[in-house]
């Protein structure tokens, strides 16, 4: 017996979760990040009034549907809180503009490939596009991811102490 259970997403999430994996249906499985989060905050529902946070469904319009075997239903429970939905898509987001700046670092610093050509290459290959997410909101994000991690190192030189 398979459990079907939904779990919002942002479109962005999405488009970029089904670039990694086959999402329809999304199987349970403790051999990437994505499903060990999942796997491990799934719990049976308890009836407490008031405890969970309300999810914005114009934001998380998107789902997917995770499968469990009967023995995770068994064993775990069926249920994630809306917090754990949230966490979920925190976790994705994290973890895509984490590969994008590796990405980006990659083809700006050693192909010498254009900013703009490599985010666009970036949108292909992660299913992205224009609509979901823009070009310059990307572009944004790399300039002040760039300007972190320079900060970061001339820090890190700084408090070195010369023998």
């Amino acid at each position: 017996m398979i459990v079907e259970l939904p779990i919002a997403l942002t479109e962005v999430n999405k488009l970029y979760l089904s670039s990694k994996f086959d999402i329809e249906p999304f199987k349970l499985s403790k051999k990437n990040i994505y499903g060990l989060f999942l796997f491990n905050t799934l719990s049976k529902k308890r009836n407490v009034p008031g405890r969970d946070i309300p999810i914005d469904f114009k934001k998380y319009n998107n789902f997917i549907n995770i499968h469990l075997t009967e023995i995770d239903f068994k064993s775990r429970g069926v249920y994630l809180s809306n917090q754990v939905v949230l966490d979920f898509n925190s976790l994705v987001r994290m973890k895509m503009l984490e590969e994008f700046h590796f990405y980006m670092d990659v083809q700006f610093h050693y192909n010498k490939i254009q900013i703009r050509q490599a985010i666009q290459d970036f949108m292909t290959l992660c299913n992205l596009h224009e609509d979901v997410i823009g070009i310059r909101t990307l572009e944004k994000d790399y300039e002040r991811y760039r300007t972190k991690a320079s900060l970061d190192l001339g820090r890190q030189f700084r408090n070195q102490k010369i023998a």
